[in-house]
């Protein structure tokens, strides 16, 4: 029972950061807490966070095995923002939050903005900012990319290239990320992924 019992995100929305798109390119949500990153410590005084992500975004990084031992980590560089109009659109998506907050019945909530702050104007000072202090969303995929040639992890049933009888069944499948969360897809991954294993072994 409790705040402490419910889901991170309480309210989430889409909204287009450019007339010209035909669809939304980024979601909103608001969380009942305020910290730095979810996960870390909270705040010492009360608040909210309200949280911007990018959708499709056209940046890529990359993962790379360091070690034939399986247990040293690999090499992950994520390289996000890579792309300027990623950045781009995540800082007008941030100025378009900053607005909602304003108005009615959101702005008698706001006493004041902790971050990115007052002092961060300009989409330029928001690119910054957010390249100093972004973070994933935990919905990485596409590690594993299924596909049907010879440069995917995985063929359209799942099955990793150049092995017998191994499959990778969860996000990093995704050839590209969805537009939202990932949590609903991944299930349809795994349900679908279950009926073909079922299907193979008859």
């Amino acid at each position: 029972d409790g705040y402490l019992a419910m889901g991170a995100s309480v309210v989430a929305g889409f909204i287009r950061t450019d007339p010209a798109v035909a669809t939304p390119d980024a979601q909103v949500s608001l969380t009942l807490f305020s910290a730095d990153k979810i996960g870390q410590k909270l705040h010492p005084f009360s608040g909210f966070s309200s949280i911007v992500r990018l959708l499709r975004p056209e940046s890529r990084g990359t993962i790379h095995i360091k070690s034939a031992d399986p247990f040293t980590a690999p090499a992950i560089r994520p390289n996000f923002l890579h792309r300027e109009k990623d950045a781009a659109t995540l800082a007008r998506a941030c100025q378009q939050l900053r607005e909602i907050m304003q108005t009615q019945p959101m702005a008698d909530y706001v006493e004041s903005e902790y971050a990115p702050g007052p002092s961060v104007v300009s989409d330029a000072e928001m690119i910054e900012f957010l390249r100093n202090n972004g973070a994933t969303s935990f919905h990485p995929v596409g590690t594993c990319r299924m596909g049907a040639d010879d440069a995917s992890v995985v063929d359209p049933r799942l099955r990793v290239r150049g092995f017998t009888g191994l499959r990778v069944v969860d996000a990093s499948i995704m050839p590209t990320i969805v537009s939202g969360n990932t949590n609903a897809p991944t299930i349809m991954i795994a349900e679908k992924a279950a009926d073909m294993i079922l299907e193979d072994a008859a």
